[in-house]
């Protein structure tokens, strides 16, 4: 019931923003207010949601991991909702997963686990996409370095780099699809497969 629930909010919030253009508390008091979705697509993703977070805590029970990853994926899919709706990452929502990442980080710490792996694959994810956006002046936005260093942080450097590699290969499906079908806009959005490669690697 509360991964339904907490499904429920994530699509809310997710239109919400799309539909204001904006990121702040009055939409996210909002979310509380409206009424639900009756498109097909909100149950769907409701109960996609809710297997997810059933699959994540039969993998890891009710410890730190779970709570950390569910809070990951959470944030995860309402900024992959509303790139592929705007092709914008908002980076309020980015700056509120990455100041929670942090926080678990420093919880570890505290309980003597080592957490060198998991600032490095945060630093390293970062600048290689940062790196790759000034390539490419942007083609890979500024945004998608922000969701590398949160997934870096809580899944450390050797995580990091294989969703590093699922996620381009399956964006980089797409945009070969795209080519050869020969459409104009061949910009996509990055954080869906992002998410897909997260979802993978928590769960393998």
């Amino acid at each position: 019931m509360v991964s339904l629930y907490i499904g429920n909010l994530i699509y809310k919030l997710s239109l919400l923003v799309i539909e204001e253009d904006n990121f702040n508390f009055k939409v996210f008091k909002w979310c509380f207010l409206r009424k639900r979705s009756d498109s097909l697509l909100f149950y769907i993703f409701e109960c996609f949601f809710s297997i997810l977070c059933t699959a994540i805590f039969i993998k890891y029970g009710f410890t730190l991991l779970f709570f950390k990853y569910m809070v990951l994926i959470s944030f995860l899919l309402l900024i992959s909702l509303i790139d592929c709706n705007t092709k914008y990452i908002y980076s309020a929502i980015s700056y509120i997963a990455l100041a929670l990442s942090v926080i678990f980080l420093i919880y570890s710490f505290f309980n003597h686990q080592m957490v060198f792996e998991y600032l490095l694959g945060g630093i390293i994810s970062f600048l290689v996409i940062l790196l790759m956006s000034l390539i490419s002046k942007e083609g890979i936005g500024l945004g998608d370095a922000d969701i590398f260093l949160i997934v870096g942080i809580n899944l450390g450097l050797i995580n990091s780099i294989k969703i590093f590699a699922i996620t381009f290969m399956l964006s980089g499906i797409l945009c070969i699809y795209k080519l050869i079908k020969k459409q104009k806009n061949a910009y996509i959005a990055l954080t869906p497969f992002i998410t897909t490669a997260v979802v993978f690697v928590i769960l393998s």
